[in-house]
């Protein structure tokens, strides 16, 4: 499949989008709140399952790369942090999104996309969350109770996650069709 100069464009904003997002952050612990998390499920609704996990991976190759745009700082080190697996899982939610985008109707019904992209952010938050749980028993030889990770890394997380799917489903949208044009 041969990507557009649009599409390649707009590739490249959603990786500046989800730094950006990471940006914006409450700091918390264990696991920081920010906006990053709305871009996986915002390129999953506009990209394929390829495009939209590229995206995602070229923001985590930066941040290994050495740019600090991760909670506590960038480069190989953070391969070890116990927030990693909720990055790591970014790429992946991209395309586990896309590929459901592109299992529903054309054009889909917003309540079918709804539920596509609460699956991936689901898909996110357990991911993340089983990675820190063991993070923290395994790399820090601190552990946690597996009910204190869901806690801390999961149920936290769901009220966000569910204006960010709102959010998602309303600028995927307005995007699908220019990215179509």
């Amino acid at each position: 499949m041969r990507m557009t100069t649009r599409t390649l464009s707009a590739m490249a904003l959603m990786t500046a989008l989800t730094a950006f997002g990471s940006l914006l952050r409450i700091p918390f612990y264990p696991v920081p709140i920010s906006l990053q998390s709305l871009f996986p499920l915002l390129a999953g609704a506009l990209f394929s399952p390829r495009a939209a996990a590229g995206t995602q991976a070229a923001y985590l190759m930066l941040r290994l790369l050495g740019l600090p745009l991760f909670s506590q700082g960038g480069g190989m080190a953070y391969l070890f942090q116990p927030t990693f697996g909720y990055l790591l899982a970014m790429p992946l939610t991209a395309a586990l999104v896309a590929r459901g985008v592109q299992s529903l109707a054309r054009p889909p019904a917003m309540r079918s996309l709804a539920l596509v992209m609460a699956l991936g952010a689901l898909f996110l938050l357990v991911f993340g969350t089983l990675w820190l749980y063991f993070s923290f028993a395994w790399i820090t030889g601190r552990p946690i109770p597996f009910l204190k990770a869901i806690g801390a890394g999961l149920l936290l997380f769901i009220p966000g996650e569910c204006v960010k799917v709102a959010a998602a489903l309303l600028v995927a949208r307005k995007f699908q069709s220019f990215l179509r044009s």
